[in-house]
């Protein structure tokens, strides 16, 4: 996430898109922890603050959690 900052609507874009998607979002997680060989709720708690961080980690923690 180099220049991250200045690429917000795109991570936004990505994550809320993706999130929908629990299979598809799982797989973005696991080639970007191999790619990055971190995890993607890493860099995004370490680029974000706030209610936004909240937010973007919550999509993506929420992830193959049970709804109901």
């Amino acid at each position: 996430m180099k220049g991250f900052g200045t690429r917000d609507h795109e991570l936004i874009w990505r994550v809320v898109r993706a999130h929908w998607d629990h299979i598809r979002f799982e797989g973005i997680k696991a080639a970007y922890f191999k790619k990055q060989k971190t995890t993607l709720e890493y860099h995004i708690g370490k680029e974000t603050s706030g209610s936004y961080r909240k937010l973007l980690l919550e999509l993506t923690q929420s992830v193959g959690k049970a709804k109901g």
